[in-house]
């Protein structure tokens, strides 16, 4: 009976053995695997790091911090969903169409630049991911029909000396009313002043135009549809206040990403980067 457990005491210590070993080779399995995945991340940081093109950056700075999340799964300092819409955002505008435009005689083209969005067009996505760098950007007016209203315009026309002499038009409208509003909007403007020049508004100062007019509000709507007709100027002003909003983002994410890996791989990486660059001159 004691050589039995005696047996029994032996067969339990060599299963613990054998578990303690399992345990080290797959500890140093992962530990080599994190190993490789930083020196990935590293060298994905130091591409984004060094470089100002959003086609180098984008790309890198988003591999690296899906790399990182395999790392650390529940971390909680990346973004992934904001780098996600900026490397769409960046594809839409890589892929944009141009496309001709002309004005009604037929005679005279001009080039439009069509930006069709890859992601869902609603409000949400326009106040956190367009709303921190967008700007005024130059449209065709004329090319605008989703945005396009029936109404009464209303400006400020001041005069200088008699009713016949000269006048300037205020660049400023009043108002946009619905022209069956129109007299009663234009009595009502008379002796305020004006939002532009700061005069008291004359009888015969407000000027009424009664047509099809763009209506640039709600501002996230009209975003839409405005980056689809824009002009040559205006896109290339789209490009730089994405660019230097997207870049900032993804600068900042890499900075977060790059302290959390060892310092040791970085180190090493960095220096290996730096030769090979030494190299390529």
């Amino acid at each position: 009976m004691k050589k039995v457990k005696n047996m029994s005491r032996k067969a339990e210590a060599t299963k613990n053995e054998e578990l303690e070993k399992s345990k080290a080779l797959i500890n140093r399995a992962f530990r080599k695997g994190q190993n490789i995945i930083e020196k990935m991340i590293c060298q994905h940081l130091l591409q984004a790091t060094f470089s100002s093109d959003l086609k180098t950056v984008v790309p890198h700075v988003y591999a690296a911090a899906t790399k990182f999340k395999v790392l650390h799964p529940n971390s909680e300092i990346v973004d992934y969903e904001m780098l996600k819409t900026i490397n769409i955002m960046l594809d839409s505008i890589i892929r944009r169409i141009q496309y001709k435009s002309y004005f009604k005689d037929g005679y005279h083209w001009q080039y439009g630049y069509r930006v069709s969005w890859g992601l869902d067009k609603t409000e949400e996505n326009y106040n956190r991911f367009v709303l921190p760098w967008i700007v005024p950007l130059e449209y065709i007016e004329r090319d605008i029909k989703r945005h396009l209203r029936n109404a009464t315009k209303l400006t400020h026309k001041r005069y200088f000396g008699t009713y016949d002499e000269e006048s300037i038009e205020c660049p400023t409208v009043l108002e946009y009313v619905n022209p069956k509003d129109r007299e009663k909007t234009i009595n009502k403007w008379i002796g305020k002043k004006c939002p532009y020049c700061n005069r008291k508004i004359g009888k015969y100062e407000v000027r009424a135009i009664t047509g099809n007019f763009v209506f640039e509000k709600p501002r996230w709507s009209f975003f839409y549809e405005m980056t689809e007709h824009l002009t040559h100027s205006g896109f290339n002003l789209l490009v730089e206040s994405f660019k230097g909003w997207a870049l900032s983002t993804c600068h900042e994410v890499a900075a977060k990403v790059g302290a959390n890996v060892s310092e040791r791989v970085f180190d090493a990486e960095r220096k290996f980067f730096a030769e090979t660059k030494e190299e390529e001159k």
